[in-house]
């Protein structure tokens, strides 16, 4: 026996937009179900079959389910049980209206995934009531998974942005550092550069004067031999000197590069043509056989410092060509492209990658992989400061495959 007693409220029609579902194999009481709940506000289909149902529940996904248990093809508990292990149902409320009032019915509805359990002769009010209960407690929790998913990602946006901070304060606090030893090494390296050249040049003079006239009327043979001698050694000696200077000197250029603050003379630029002129450049240039591949569209416009920009661009390739120096089949790889409000550079390599502790490492200063002498450990650093002064990101990443992936970001300009 039913007892229908529909309670409506001022905002039912307005508000309800929920999707209930009926399954009985009873044809009168599926229907009536169905007239009373879309009286209700609510959106409804009607199955006489839990196989129908569950074929049907997949196209549209219901908000709320109400089930019987007693049917003939397939009864409620296997519904259940198959809903349970469909990832796209196993998350709809289900309602039993049932005539079965044991305990151990009831405790079996809930093993199988029942939420809620109502026995007949039922109280519409009552089921109504339920239902109300039930998707409300529906609402809710998708608007806290949806609320989770927002914190998650700024969660993740915050991460991003306190390594940032954290990379620029280190930049910023190191800057000052190196631009105090980088004055007070330049002047000496200086000195000795211009001294050593000089050095090279007198005593390559006085070698080839004293080869030339032997000194035989004033020196014997053993005094010739040790002069030569001494000669001999002083010229490589203070080649030496000069190519240590040297050195220094471009350490110190570094240093000055990766201290300088401020991006000055910012003009619109065509990045496209940016990249494909530095490229150019390194394939002049460098020794390397590696294939450069480009995909870039025919202008991607920044606002910026041409010299500065080209310079991360150099310095980006130039540590990917490195990395590359093992490789039987050497690739770089460059997309370009715009995002949002944003153009996208990605440069991609073939080699062997970073290992994973050395990542969150590559744009520290003085950070590198290389042998002595192979470098400063500043082209990476200065980039990421330039980038950062461009209002852009720059980041590394291993590629999934093979290499390491470097994405620049700089603001679009119209």
């Amino acid at each position: 026996m039913l007892t229908f007693v529909v309670k409506k409220t001022e905002n039912t029609r307005q508000e309800k937009q929920e999707k209930i579902v009926v399954i009985d194999d009873s044809k009168t009481l599926c229907d009536t179900f169905c007239e009373l709940l879309a009286d209700l506000g609510f959106r409804t289909e009607g199955y006489y079959s839990g196989i129908a149902a569950l074929e049907g529940m997949q196209k549209d996904i219901p908000d709320l389910l109400l089930l019987d248990l007693n049917m003939p093809d397939m009864d409620g508990y296997e519904v259940c049980r198959r809903m349970q292990s469909n990832g796209a149902l196993s998350e709809i409320p289900v309602l039993v209206i049932s005539s079965y009032s044991n305990i151990d019915e009831k405790l079996k509805a809930f093993e199988v995934g029942a939420v809620d359990y109502v026995t007949k002769p039922i109280q519409m009010a009552e089921v109504q009531a339920r239902i109300e209960t039930h998707l409300s407690l529906r609402r809710y929790q998708s608007a806290l998974e949806e609320k989770n998913t927002q914190l998650t990602l700024t969660l993740e946006e915050l991460k991003n942005a306190q390594r940032q901070l954290i990379q620029t304060g280190k930049l910023a606090s190191l800057g000052k550092l190196v631009a105090g030893v980088a004055h007070e090494i330049n002047n000496p390296v200086s000195f000795i550069i211009g001294n050593a050249h000089i050095i090279q040049r007198d005593l390559t003079n006085l070698l080839d004067l004293h080869r030339n006239n032997k000194f035989s009327c004033e020196r014997d043979s053993n005094e010739n031999n040790l002069f030569e001698h001494t000669l001999t050694e002083l010229v490589p000696a203070v080649d030496d000197v000069l190519e240590s200077s040297l050195r220094i000197n471009n350490i110190v250029k570094d240093l000055q590069s990766f201290s300088a603050k401020g991006v000055t003379d910012k003009f619109a630029i065509n990045f496209s043509a940016l990249v494909k002129k530095a490229v150019n450049w390194v394939r002049k240039s460098n020794q390397s056989m590696a294939n450069i591949v480009l995909f870039l569209p025919d202008n991607l416009p920044v606002q910026g410092n041409e010299g500065q920009l080209t310079q991360v661009i150099l310095n980006l390739l130039t540590n990917a060509l490195d990395a590359l120096k093992e490789e039987a089949k050497p690739k770089v790889t460059i997309t370009g492209e715009r995002c949002g409000d944003s153009v996208v550079l990605i440069i991609k390599d073939n080699g062997t990658g970073v290992k994973p502790c050395h990542l969150e490492h590559l744009f520290d200063p003085f950070f590198t992989t290389k042998k002595v002498g192979e470098g400063t450990g500043l082209g990476l650093s200065i980039s990421y400061g330039l980038v950062i002064e461009h209002k852009g990101t720059l980041t590394a990443e291993n590629n999934p495959d093979k290499g390491v992936c470097f994405t620049l970001t700089l603001p679009w300009h119209d």
